[in-house]
């Protein structure tokens, strides 16, 4: 009677063991699906959002590729005391990341952040590189502002540009500051 019950208590322990080891396995999903919803519009990137610093930038995604950090001279159309960091390998391949040092007009933290080649996420409803201009104005509506090559998605907190290329299909995907300030290409 005791080696039945030890035959099926070990029986159960090793199933529900291998249960545990497969379990990251089968809940890994490496279809398309997992690049839904990386970015939020108007919201973050990569769970990045403005105001983020460098070390949680870190722990979200990793050490970056290549950090530029310095200092632009006090003459420069805009003083820059701070770091870029560049993604370009791994699932955040293609996102850069310009955070500001010193408190400025623009903030403390993340003040811009790029996705641009070969960055596979898309918002859920699957905007994402190489999606078309109707398809953005599908899923978002008209544009706040619009220019020949970028639309603009003008939020209470962020503002998202949307650059096109001649086939007016998505090539960069950038959440920046209200204002815009962070970038302009009309």
């Amino acid at each position: 009677m005791l080696t039945h019950l030890y035959r099926l208590w070990l029986t159960r322990f090793l199933i529900a063991t291998c249960a545990l080891l497969l379990l990251p396995i089968s809940c890994t999903d490496l279809g398309p699906e997992t690049n839904a919803g990386r970015i939020v519009w108007n919201t973050s990137i990569d769970r990045i959002a403005h105001g983020d610093d460098s070390l949680t930038v870190v722990r979200k995604l990793g050490p970056p590729s290549a950090i530029n950090s310095g200092i632009s001279p006090g003459d420069a159309p805009v003083a820059f005391n701070g770091c870029t960091l560049y993604y370009t390998s791994g699932s955040h391949a293609g996102l850069m990341i310009v955070i500001w040092r010193q408190p400025s007009s623009w903030g403390v933290g993340a003040r811009y952040i790029s996705a641009g080649p070969p960055y596979a996420g898309t918002t859920r409803e699957g905007i994402g590189l190489g999606s078309t201009r109707d398809e953005v104005h599908r899923a978002f509506g008209p544009a706040s502002e619009s220019g020949h090559s970028t639309d603009w998605y003008i939020g209470t907190v962020n503002r998202t540009m949307v650059a096109y290329n001649d086939s007016s299909k998505v090539t960069y995907i950038v959440l920046t500051d209200p204002e815009g300030q962070g970038v302009r290409t009309d």
